[in-house]
């Protein structure tokens, strides 16, 4: 009764394509028949996969990232096959401070879920290349390993992945960017680029030191010393290995999106033959972007 309440329901909200994604699910010729017969009131058919999408692997299937945004948000959604044309939809929320703060999972099949990553790019989602599934999984896990999960963190759909233990190639470096010339951090400000380096309780508490030591006393040595350590001691919260991560996304969601100036000067941040020498970019770069924030 209730999966027949559940049919009732979509028919009579017309979701035609919730009935349709339903359709696999359906256990029994019985219930099988009973989506059939809503859609057929919806002058709709069943439109089973096609063999274009039936047998999709996944370098095949979409994967859609949202525009990064304050508190280094950053959202994936991808999918992972089954069997004949059915995929587990699965989406990765990353912030800070709490790292992967939702992961999340729901049943398709592979031409609703190619239908919807259509509709979603539509709607400002940007499709990325296949090769970033493997690269999100990869920090799915470490994240899981390292207890840095929020509230909509689901265990029972991490069981469900393939996480690597070891990082896949970032895909930002198949981008041709060696001849670009990057935006300045005033530029990327002005183009409402930094938006993910924005994080209120941080610049809330530097915008008060800063204050009590005479605001425009920002650029003196002695306030120069202050906001370096004070940055450093931030970005060793937040971890480095976080940074350089959203610094590397960052950039290919520009590329991807046609903005190359963008995304050469966050990829030129993360870009050093030594671990260290990429830290102190990192720091520079956060300095610079909070001495322009509080200028």
């Amino acid at each position: 009764r209730r999966f027949q309440a559940l049919v009732e329901h979509l028919r009579s909200n017309a979701e035609v394509t919730l009935l349709r994604e339903l359709a696999p699910h359906a256990d029994s010729p019985a219930r099988l028949k009973l989506i059939k017969k809503a859609l057929y009131r919806l002058d709709a058919a069943l439109d089973r996969p096609t063999t274009k999408h039936a047998n999709l692997g996944a370098q095949a299937l979409p994967v859609l990232m949202s525009a990064p945004d304050t508190d280094a948000t950053r959202i994936f959604t991808f999918a992972e096959p089954g069997r004949a044309g059915a995929v587990t939809v699965v989406e990765a929320y990353f912030c800070m401070p709490e790292g992967l703060f939702r992961l999340k999972s729901s049943p398709s099949t592979a031409s609703a879920f190619v239908s919807w990553t259509k509709t979603m790019a539509a709607q400002g989602r940007a499709t990325m290349p296949a090769s970033l599934r493997p690269r999100k999984l990869w920090e799915i896990g470490e994240h899981a390993r390292r207890g840095k999960v929020g509230n909509e963190f689901s265990p029972d759909v991490l069981k469900q992945l393939q996480t690597p233990s070891s990082p896949p190639p970032h895909p930002v470096y198949g981008h041709e960017l060696g001849g670009v010339t990057p935006y300045s951090v005033g530029e990327l400000r002005r183009r409402d680029t930094l938006r993910p380096f924005r994080h209120g309780s941080v610049e809330d508490v530097i915008r008060r030191e800063a204050q009590s030591r005479g605001g425009a006393l920002i650029r003196s040595a002695a306030a120069a010393s202050w906001l370096d350590k004070s940055i450093s001691e931030w970005a060793s919260q937040w971890g480095y290995d976080h940074i350089i991560e959203l610094f590397l996304d960052c950039a290919l969601f520009h590329a991807e999106t046609g903005d190359k100036r963008s995304a050469k000067a966050f990829l030129d941040v993360v870009t050093g033959s030594e671990n260290q020498l990429t830290r102190t970019q990192v720091d520079t770069f956060l300095a610079a972007f909070m001495q322009d924030l509080l200028a």
